[in-house]
């Protein structure tokens, strides 16, 4: 059976116009990835925001800053103070330099469990700067938050009968250094309050101490001193049993027959 003539030319007509189609889809594919690459390559962060994100567009599409080093902390849970998180969030990224935007990216890698859900179901677009970020943050947490030390609690402070005065500074120190703009002379009066009756309490009133300074370095030599002073009770019983021999030679001074 021969061929009809028109078989032919209605193939290649149909292949002509498939390669055509071919090569426009390739043509689109390769624009979008070029499109895509442009993006990542300016550090524009457009293709994020198809997806839900508490932060801004403009925090989102800001440029990516170069040499900007993932913050090494340890990651909070929503289980304690969150303002210390926060201490330890902005003491790495001062140092980085980085911009407010980029304080906004890199916080969320820094939370997990409760507290990275919570962030994660914020409203599309709540925060526009990192001190709202903040701000939310601290209030959502605020249940966990350590009681803030004052200068009464110094006054509760007090030196045990039986307590050395290395162990009364040291839990005094320990005290008001939780305690933030402490005036001094306010902690040198609650030291000086808090110290049992003795010779340093004397001491510190002769030479007229009245800065906290000067109290710590009377304490040091104090203690410095004392403890070079003191005698081991070891020593104690050796002095009792010291020059035996003596003893023996003044016993048979006085048991002489003759009575000399």
């Amino acid at each position: 059976m021969q061929d009809s003539p028109f078989v032919a030319p209605s193939c290649r007509l149909t292949r002509t116009h498939v390669s055509r189609a071919d090569s426009e889809q390739r043509r689109t594919s390769q624009n979008k990835r070029q499109d895509l690459i442009c993006h990542i390559q300016q550090g524009v962060a457009g293709i994020i925001l198809d997806y839900t994100t508490p932060f801004c567009a403009d925090i989102m599409n800001a440029p990516k800053e170069p040499k900007v080093k993932p913050p090494a902390i340890h990651a909070y849970d929503g289980t304690s103070d969150p303002d210390v998180h926060l201490l330890a969030y902005r003491h790495h990224m001062y140092v980085q330099g980085t911009t407010d935007a980029t304080w906004c990216k890199y916080f969320p890698s820094t939370l997990k469990g409760v507290a990275s859900k919570w962030l994660e179901k914020l409203p599309a677009g709540t925060i526009n700067t990192y001190a709202e970020l903040e701000i939310l943050f601290s209030a959502r947490f605020m249940a966990y938050k350590e009681e803030k030390k004052t200068s009464m609690h110094l006054g509760r402070i007090q030196q045990g009968k039986d307590e050395s005065l290395r162990s009364y500074v040291r839990r005094f120190n320990l005290e008001s250094g939780q305690i933030p703009y402490l005036p001094d002379g306010v902690a040198f009066d609650n030291f000086f309050r808090g110290l049992k009756k003795g010779s340093f309490k004397f001491d510190l009133v002769k030479k007229s101490v009245r800065t906290m300074a000067d109290a710590l370095d009377e304490a040091e030599s104090f203690i410095h001193a004392t403890e070079i002073c003191s005698v081991p009770k070891e020593s104690k019983g050796m002095e009792t049993t010291d020059h035996p021999q003596r003893k023996d030679k003044s016993d048979k001074k006085t048991s002489r027959p003759n009575g000399t």
